[in-house]
């Protein structure tokens, strides 16, 4: 029996250990913190200052939201009047080749009007050069005989 007394008192010893143990532990994890008023205003003070950075920045956010809006409308209008200049453009460029293809159609019209006209003005050239020709050999010829006839 003194042996099994010993034993309780060893387990009523580990039993005793193992609470207080426990309710340090437990202690441990309901610390308190002591903090000084200067550290809790300078907290404050940050909360207050990162409060106040934060609205700047939301602030600046929907600055540049509404400028990248603007932005965006003056490339969308900057796009559509491109494409406007752009259709005005391939329409003038047709319009323009239409009437080049029309001016060089009339071109070549007057140049086989002009080169029918050239020939006749060459055949029409040849014959007055026969003609004057003629003429002067039979003035010549005329005057030969007159001269020739009064002496």
């Amino acid at each position: 029996m003194c042996l099994n007394k010993s034993y309780q008192w060893l387990v009523s010893l580990f039993f005793f250990l193992l609470f207080y143990v426990c309710s340090l532990d437990a202690q441990a994890q309901d610390r308190w913190f002591l903090i000084s008023e200067t550290e809790l205003q300078s907290i404050e003070q940050y909360k207050i200052t990162s409060e106040q950075e934060k609205q700047n920045w939301l602030l600046q956010v929907q600055g540049l939201r509404r400028e990248s809006e603007s932005l965006n409308d003056q490339l969308g209008a900057a796009r559509h009047n491109q494409m406007r200049l752009s259709e005005l453009f391939n329409k003038y460029e047709r319009e323009s080749l239409t009437q080049i293809y029309l001016k060089n159609g009339e071109i070549a019209n007057l140049k086989q009007e002009l080169s029918g006209e050239k020939k006749v003005s060459t055949r029409r050239l040849f014959f007055i050069l026969a003609l004057a020709g003629i003429i002067v050999v039979y003035v010549g010829f005329k005057i030969y005989r007159f001269i020739k006839g009064k002496r």
